[in-house]
């Protein structure tokens, strides 16, 4: 993975959630090529729960992470946001065990509500590209409809729930160290996801 250095153009270079996009481009396709690369080289069930495996080991882990610096009055629907439930939902629906053993995985840093942001813009942004490996994975596994909700994502409101999000990100720093440690956190979280899924590929 590479970590992309943050200079005084790249935080003047837009809102917040459009610095993050172009600052973390080439880590976040790093990470999409490998999820890409796992769904297409699956040709069972057991192949779709190993990668559910993959995202809530990961994301269950963000979220503990993440839950102390981020309540209703920052995100008002953060409840809503919880990842780990549908992905734990869908590996039950399956008829497999799920771990809450998360001992292997290594997060990013975060101990202030900035970083906490930088780590949730990567899983909500996940759910842009959701729906297009959920309709992926239907077709090639035949995936019911009630074992797809993690890559469904909200649904028909998922265009709407991430531009709220990016509204109340873009509102939220006051200075350049927030946008700093915003990115920082964000670059980490991908970082760290692309370590997991490596872990996991031989674990």
């Amino acid at each position: 993975m590479i970590f992309q250095p943050i200079t005084i153009e790249t935080l003047k270079a837009g809102s917040v959630s459009e610095q993050l996009k172009m600052h973390c481009l080439r880590n976040h396709q790093e990470v999409e090529k490998s999820i890409i690369g796992l769904i297409k080289n699956s040709s069972s069930v057991a192949d779709y729960i190993r990668l559910l495996h993959i995202f809530y080991g990961f994301f269950s882990a963000l979220e503990n992470q993440i839950q102390p610096f981020i309540g209703p009055d920052l995100l008002p629907d953060i409840s809503f946001r919880r990842k780990s439930d549908l992905l734990k939902a869908d590996i039950i629906s399956l008829g497999a065990k799920y771990s809450e053993d998360l001992s292997h995985v290594s997060l990013p840093e975060i101990d202030n509500p900035m970083k906490a942001f930088g780590a949730l813009y990567v899983m909500e942004g996940s759910t842009l590209g959701g729906v297009h490996i959920a309709a992926m994975l239907e077709k090639k596994l035949e995936i019911p409809q009630h074992s797809l909700r993690f890559f469904r994502g909200y649904g028909s409101q998922t265009a709407s729930m991430w531009e709220n999000f990016r509204t109340v990100l873009n509102g939220l720093p006051e200075n350049e160290q927030h946008v700093c440690e915003i990115m920082t956190a964000a670059d980490q979280t991908f970082n760290k996801f692309s370590e997991w899924i490596s872990y996991r590929a031989v674990h």
